[in-house]
């Protein structure tokens, strides 16, 4: 059976295209299964319109059978608010028996358990998507943005198509601006940056926290799965 340990669900905002390199850091016996709210780009209208499609989009997940569901695509919780999100997590889990967290809360739940205070981002995103993110883990997680570097790109799929190696130049040289901090997101699932993860923290000496470590370490701990996952991070091998 596909899943047998657990089901991860997964509303990813964008059309999803396969990445084997979910695979890499996935145990044996745990599946994603994902669903997309069809954003095309990240304009304020385009992402008001997904988060009304998420409660749908959690039902979808449900009737296969998930443990648990992830709201992902944290340019459309930011853009809808934090407090507004957290409701629309709770109208999912209400609707479907099913607990639904947010990825905003496993970014900021793994920085804390990093013991990270200053953060250094390195997005895909434009300005304002990573001032809001900015805003929302300074006034709610009560951490120290020191460097807030993005491509400012606007089409889901130019992330999607940029190189291998672009997110590890990318936050390798976000970090150079602000060494002081205590950990690298690098937001967004949609481009390549698993197999980054591990030269990033070697060269850094600091943490790395993506989108897709945090939301698999937050549903992992959460089901009460252990057993560190190496080679992908220091937040995977604390599992």
């Amino acid at each position: 059976m596909h899943g047998w340990r657990a089901r991860i669900g997964y509303i990813n905002p964008g059309v999803y295209l396969y990445s084997k390199e979910w695979d890499l850091v996935m145990p044996d016996g745990i599946v994603w299964a994902i669903t997309t709210l069809g954003v095309p780009k990240m304009t304020p209208e385009e992402l008001g319109k997904a988060a009304q499609k998420a409660l749908e989009a959690g039902q979808a997940l449900a009737s296969r059978e998930v443990d648990i569901i992830i709201i992902g695509g944290t340019p459309v919780l930011t853009n809808l608010g934090y407090d507004q999100s957290k409701q629309m997590a709770k109208a999912i889990q209400d609707s479907t028996g099913v607990k639904t967290v947010l990825s905003l809360d496993d970014i900021m739940n793994s920085f804390k358990k990093l013991d990270a205070k200053k953060i250094n981002m390195a997005t895909p995103y434009q300005p304002h998507v990573n001032a809001q993110h900015q805003k929302i883990y300074e006034e709610r997680g009560g951490f120290k943005v020191v460097n807030a570097s993005g491509l400012a790109i606007e089409r889901n799929v130019e992330i999607t198509n940029q190189a291998s190696d672009a997110s590890y130049r990318f936050a390798m040289k976000a970090f150079r601006k602000n060494p002081e901090a205590d950990v690298t997101w690098i937001g967004c699932p949609a481009w390549p940056v698993l197999a980054n993860v591990s030269a990033i923290e070697k060269d850094t000496g600091k943490p790395v926290v993506t989108d897709v470590t945090a939301s698999l370490y937050c549903a992992l701990s959460t089901l009460g799965i252990r057993g560190p996952i190496k080679g992908y991070g220091k937040l995977l091998e604390m599992l």
